[in-house]
C-alpha cells in the first residue's frame, strides 16, 4: 500500500513536471498574444457623453461642416487599438481635412462592440439623427446579421475541461491548454462533430436572419433617403484566408446583390484592398482577428480614395443635397462644373448641359432653386426631372421628382416631398391602372421618431420606431422574441391582432417594395406552422394567406 502511494506521488510529480515543460515549450514557440480584457479597456477607452468612443461633438452641426456618421461594431469601434486617433473613422477624418486651412469634415465614430444592424438602426434613430449627419457610412461586418431565435448553429470553441472548480482560471491562462483546445476544435470541425465559423455564417445567410437583415437595411436606407442624408456601405472582410480560397466570398456576393438592387453605393473592402494579403499583418492575433492599426489604416486608405473627391468642392455643405452621392464622387461629372460656378449663383443663374442631363440653378429670395432634367439618349426624351429648393445653409425645403416612360414620354410617377417643423410630408401621384390620364394620389407624413418605455413589470426597456405618423415599426427581433419565447425573454405575449398588423406592415410598407418584407413574412409563417407558438397558429396562417390572395 505504501509503495502504491509512492508510485502515485511519482506519477503526479512526473505529470506535473511534464506539464510544466510542455507549458514552457509552448510559450517559447508561441508568440505572446495581445489580450483585450477589462484592464485594457479601462486604460485605453474613453467614452463621450453619448457612450461612444470619440470626442465630444455639438448636436447642432457647425456652419460649413460636412458631417459623416461612421456606424459599425467592434471593428469600427477599434477593439484592441489603443489610440482613438488610430481608429479608421478618426484617420479618415484626418485625411479628409489634410491640407485644408479650415477643417470641414467631421467623422463621428458611432460604433459599439457587439452591435448588429438592429442595434445600429435603433441608435441611429435614438441618437444619430440628432447630430444632423450629411452622410451615414455603415461599416458592415458579417456577424452583424441579427440572430433569428430559431437558428441553431454554435461555432464557439468547446472547452476541454468543465467550467467549474478553482482550476478553470488557470486553464484559461495556460498556453498549453489554449493550444490543445484550438487543435481539438479544428479536429472536431474537420470530422463534422462541430460547425465551423464559416458553416454558421453560411447558414445564417441562407436563413431568415438574412431576410431580417434586409428589413433593417431597407429601413436605414429609405429613412436616410427621406431625411435627405447620403448613405453608403463598406463591407469589412473576415480576416481569414484572404487569398483565392477566401471562404466568405458568398457573403460578399450576397451584399453586392443587395447594393445593386437598391442602387446603393457600396465598397467591398476585400476586393478593394485586402484580397491576396496575409491576414496576420492586419489582425491583433490569431486568437483575436480584429483589425490592428495596420488593418485600420488600410480600411482608411480605401475609404479615403472613394471619398476624396468631396475635398475638391467649395461650399459642399450648401448644395450637396442637389446631387446623389454617386454624382458627387464622379471626378469629372457635372458636379465639378456646378462647384466652379456656385459662388456666382447670387449674381447670375447656372445652366449646364451635356448629352445626358441639363441642370439649371438660380437664387431667389434667399433660397437656391435647382432643376435637373435627365434625357434618354436613344429617344431624346426626358425620363426624369428633379426640382429642389434649398435654404442658403443647404437645408432641404422641397424636393419634387417626376419620372417618365422613356418610350411614350408619359408621366409614371410624380413625387413631392416637403420638409417643415421636423416632419416630412410626401405626396405621390401614379397613373390609375387602365387609365393613364387619371392619377391616384397618396399623402403620408413621416416623423422618424424613436420611442422607448421602461416596463417595470418586465424590468426592461422596450423600443419602437415611429416612421410614419401614428405608424409604429415593430422590429423583427422583438416580434420573434414575443412570438416564440415571451416568458423566457420577459416580453408581452403577442396576440393575433398585433402579429397580423406587424406582418401586414412588412409586406405593405413602401420601404420594403423590393420584396424584403414579403420574403421575411413567408419564411416566418413557415416557422409559425412548424413551431405553433399559440393555439390557433394554423388558423391564423390560413386566414392571413387567404387575405393576401384576396388583396
Amino acid at each position: 500500500m505504501k509503495r502504491l502511494g509512492v508510485n502515485f506521488l511519482i506519477l503526479a510529480f512526473t505529470l506535473t513536471a511534464l506539464g510544466i515543460l510542455l507549458e514552457g515549450g509552448v510559450r517559447l514557440l508561441t508568440s505572446p498574444e495581445k489580450e483585450i480584457d477589462k484592464d485594457w479597456v479601462h486604460q485605453f477607452i474613453q467614452y463621450n457623453r453619448d457612450g461612444f468612443r470619440d470626442r465630444e461633438y455639438t448636436l447642432a452641426k457647425p456652419r460649413g461642416k460636412f458631417r459623416i456618421l461612421a456606424v459599425g461594431d467592434s471593428q469600427t469601434f477599434g477593439h484592441g487599438i489603443e489610440r482613438l486617433e488610430d481608429t479608421f473613422p478618426k484617420r479618415l477624418e484626418t485625411l479628409l481635412n489634410q491640407g485644408m486651412e479650415r477643417p470641414k469634415f467631421e467623422v463621428l465614430n458611432f460604433a459599439r462592440p457587439g452591435w448588429n444592424t438592429a442595434d445600429q438602426l435603433q441608435y441611429i434613430y435614438k441618437k444619430g439623427f440628432l447630430y444632423q449627419p450629411d452622410l451615414i457610412l455603415l461599416n458592415f461586418f458579417h456577424n452583424d446579421l441579427p440572430p433569428s431565435l430559431l437558428f441553431d448553429c454554435d461555432s464557439k470553441d468547446r472547452e476541454l475541461v468543465p467550467e467549474i472548480g478553482p482550476l478553470v482560471e488557470w486553464f484559461h491562462r495556460s498556453f498549453l491548454y489554449r493550444f490543445l483546445k484550438f487543435r481539438m476544435n479544428r479536429l472536431l470541425e474537420k470530422t463534422g462533430h462541430k460547425p465551423s465559423y464559416e458553416d454558421c455564417r453560411r447558414s445564417s445567410y441562407q436563413s431568415r436572419s438574412w431576410d431580417m437583415e434586409e428589413i433593417y437595411l431597407d429601413t436605414l436606407l429609405h429613412t436616410a433617403q427621406m431625411k435627405k442624408i447620403h448613405f453608403m456601405m463598406a463591407v469589412v472582410p473576415i480576416m481569414f484566408q484572404l487569398d483565392a480560397n477566401y471562404p466568405f466570398a458568398f457573403a460578399h456576393q450576397k451584399l453586392k446583390q443587395y447594393c445593386d438592387s437598391r442602387n446603393l453605393f457600396c465598397v467591398d473592402l476585400y476586393q478593394e484592398g485586402f484580397q491576396g494579403k496575409n491576414e496576420d499583418d492586419f489582425i491583433l492575433s490569431r486568437g483575436d482577428r480584429h483589425l490592428n492599426t495596420r488593418g485600420a489604416e488600410l480600411v482608411t486608405q480605401i475609404l479615403f480614395e472613394k471619398l476624396k473627391p468631396l475635398k475638391n468642392y467649395q461650399d459642399l455643405n450648401r448644395w450637396h443635397l442637389a446631387f446623389d452621392l454617386k454624382d458627387l464622387l464622379e471626378i469629372n461629372g457635372i458636379t465639378k462644373q456646378f462647384n466652379l460656378l456656385f459662388s456666382e449663383l447670387d449674381i447670375s443663374p447656372i445652366n449646364l448641359k451635356n448629352e445626358k442631363e441639363e441642370t439649371l440653378a438660380w437664387s431667389h429670395q434667399g433660397n437656391y432653386y435647382i432643376a435637373r432634367t435627365r434625357i434618354d439618349s436613344a429617344t431624346d426624351k426626358q425620363i426624369f426631372v428633379r426640382r429642389i429648393i434649398l435654404e442658403r445653409d443647404g437645408k432641404m425645403v422641397k424636393d419634387e421628382r417626376k419620372t417618365f416612360d422613356p418610350s411614350s414620354g408619359d408621366l409614371i410617377r410624380h413625387e413631392i416631398t416637403d420638409i417643415s417643423n421636423g416632419k416630412i410630408i410626401q405626396m405621390v401621384k401614379t397613373p390609375k391602372p387602365g387609365n393613364e390620364k387619371e392619377f391616384i394620389e397618396t399623402k403620408q407624413t413621416y416623423v422618424f421618431a424613436y420611442h422607448s418605455e421602461y416596463r417595470k413589470d418586465l424590468d426592461k426597456f422596450l423600443w419602437e420606431l415611429e416612421i410614419q405618423e401614428n405608424t409604429r415599426f415593430l422590429d423583427p427581433l422583438t416580434l420573434e422574441s414575443a412570438l416564440f419565447f415571451p416568458d423566457q425573454l420577459r416580453l408581452d405575449r403577442l396576440d393575433a391582432q398585433k402579429l397580423r398588423r406587424a406582418l401586414e406592415f412588412y409586406t405593405a410598407f413602401p420601404f420594403y417594395e423590393k420584396g424584403s418584407g414579403a420574403s421575411y413574412v413567408q419564411k416566418l409563417v413557415g416557422d409559425i406552422l412548424r413551431v405553433r407558438p399559440f393555439k390557433k397558429s394554423v388558423q391564423f396562417v390560413e386566414d392571413l394567406e387567404k387575405s393576401n390572395k384576396e388583396s
